[in-house]
């Protein structure tokens, strides 16, 4: 980690610094969110490695990714000289750690997350020399966001996954009490946005497969029947929106995913219309997901009180459905998680860690060496490396910026964020 952190801030320094005094650049910190993440579905070569005597064993076809994600870059002796990630859920500006063919479970997940915590204690400050003789001397900060809820589970040693990994209570009594402490140091690992959006996605699908028995848990006796009208619903999202949903794919769950989840809370209104569920709480989620990811700061005691009163909406409108517990986290806790970090919480989300996958696919199918193991997941860490390069990811930007779709910030975004921070709602673009 001392080594990656230390060509990044030497490689971002010369990317965005060329205007800033000499003065602003005697003490920098910069500021980075590491996590780790697994995915399984990478297909074997055909042709047999020369170092491997098996080459069908699985763990092969898993791969473990670690990493850093780029937040901001401070000057200290000079607060007003600052550069934030622009685009901080993209793999631009992901820089790898550790890439690995491994399995990854409970185990393993707590002892990376300890060895990250290890390294991030032993951190020292950098000291180099830029161009015109100007000397840099920069700090980091370091958090551990990048996870998903089965990790954060691992972590703090929750083994229900239908228990709330913050406060521990369980999804059966997430209607039965009105206070929820969250454990000490659980909201130190971030909101885990990009899952929390996929999970109240399928929350409303499943809650509009079974209105019409109004009974959570399927039995064999109305299965057939909620199976029927399952289907009806995933005909009528289709005709509004063209787009086919909850499609099992095999080994990797289902198509389900947080392109897919936004793309249906972009337009609540339609969304509702077509589950046939209550329109103001599927209004009033998709505004909350909104705010998080808007990646500006938040009022959070007008959050709060929003939050609360749709977790209060959902149970009158649907008192027989049993909240998940990423849900339940996003309503519930947070904006207690959005206190704990000096940035909004959207450069803090698991995105880019996610993308970084797809990126591994393509490069260990297109742009690696078959001739052993050892070199092709190398090939894999050089591309990840260069890939997210600061001054390769600065010249790509402009040409991102041009490509994002464009999100207006509406009046019911706005009135969670602090005032001051855009020009005209109507016209400015979300960037997230």
């Amino acid at each position: 980690m001392q080594q990656m952190l230390e060509k990044t801030a030497e490689r971002l320094c010369v990317a965005v610094t060329s205007d800033w005094p000499k003065t602003a650049m005697n003490s920098i910190e910069l500021s980075v969110t590491t996590g780790f993440d697994g995915a399984s579905g990478y297909v074997n070569p055909q042709q047999k490695f020369y170092d491997e005597e098996n080459d069908d064993r699985s763990p092969y076809q898993s791969l473990f990714v670690c990493g850093a994600l780029i937040i901001q870059l401070k000057s200290l002796s000079n607060p007003k000289y600052l550069w934030n990630n622009p685009t901080p859920q993209s793999y631009r500006f992901f820089r790898p750690l550790k890439i690995a063919h491994q399995k990854e479970d409970n185990e393993m997940a707590l002892e990376e997350y300890n060895r990250l915590g290890e390294e991030i204690k032993h951190l020292k400050p950098f000291k180099f020399t830029m161009g015109k003789g100007v000397t840099v001397m920069v700090e980091f900060s370091v958090s551990r966001t990048l996870f998903d809820g089965k990790n954060v589970n691992a972590i703090v040693g929750n083994k229900a996954t239908q228990r709330c990994p913050m406060c521990l209570i369980t999804s059966h009594n997430f209607n039965n009490q009105n206070v929820f402490i969250p454990k000490e140091g659980s909201l130190s690992h971030g909101l885990g946005l990009l899952h929390c959006e996929i999970k109240i996605f399928d929350h409303l699908l499943h809650i509009a497969y079974k209105q019409e028995v109004k009974v959570w848990d399927v039995t064999k006796n109305i299965k057939e029947s909620v199976d029927l009208y399952a289907g009806q619903v995933r005909d009528r999202l289709y005709n509004a929106f063209k787009i086919r949903v909850d499609q099992v794919i095999q080994g990797k769950g289902t198509s389900n995913n947080g392109n897919l989840a936004r793309k249906f809370l972009d337009r609540p209104k339609d969304f509702a219309n077509a589950l046939d569920i209550d329109e103001e709480l599927v209004c009033n989620l998709a505004t909350i997901t909104k705010v998080y990811r808007s990646a500006l700061e938040i009022e959070v005691e007008e959050l709060k009180k929003f939050s609360d009163f749709t977790y209060k909406l959902h149970y009158i409108k649907y008192p027989w459905a049993r909240m998940n517990p990423s849900m339940h986290k996003i309503l519930q806790h947070g904006p207690d998680i959005v206190r704990q970090f000096p940035m909004p919480v959207a450069f803090y989300a698991e995105d880019a860690l996610e993308s970084m996958h797809k990126i591994h696919r393509e490069t260990i199918r297109e742009h690696s060496r078959r001739n052993s193991r050892e070199n092709a997941i190398l090939d894999t860490f050089n591309r990840a490396v260069y890939l997210s390069d600061p001054i390769l990811s600065m010249v790509y930007l402009d040409r991102r910026r041009e490509m994002h779709k464009k999100r207006p910030l509406t009046n019911d975004i706005t009135r969670f964020l602090k005032p001051g921070q855009w020009t005209d709602p109507e016209d400015r673009s979300n960037e997230d």
